[in-house]
């Protein structure tokens, strides 16, 4: 709930079970089928391992996922977009962290959420 209540100042931190390593997973469960043009994404302050690459994979039904590619995103506070090259309607978006700037296992994102114009 922490990177999806509209404050930068919460956030959601993988688990720090013993051995886990990339790559770490955050499903978000929109409620209802919406239109999207991108992603925003803002990294937890102050930046330490902000993520880097990221898979973003969108579902209608929570077991057929669908990859719409991986993405790098910049090791800024700045809130980022990630724009698609086509809309997609999804209910279920899931980001795959797979690397943070830091090179190592764990990090943590501020807030995620979806666009449309």
């Amino acid at each position: 709930g922490n990177a999806i209540d509209n404050k930068a100042n919460t956030v959601w931190h993988m688990s720090k079970a013993a051995g886990l390593t990339y790559p770490h997973t955050i499903t978000v469960d929109m409620g209802t089928i919406n239109l999207a043009y991108g992603f925003t994404f803002i990294q937890r302050t102050p930046l330490d391992g902000p993520l880097k690459l990221v898979e973003i994979e969108v579902s209608k039904d929570n077991a057929t996922w669908e990859s719409l590619g991986a993405f790098t995103l910049a090791s800024t506070a700045d809130k980022q977009y990630i724009e698609l090259t086509d809309t997609v309607s999804f209910r279920y978006f899931r980001v795959i962290v797979r690397a943070d700037y830091k090179n190592g296992n764990f990090t943590a994102l501020s807030e995620v959420g979806v666009y449309q114009r």
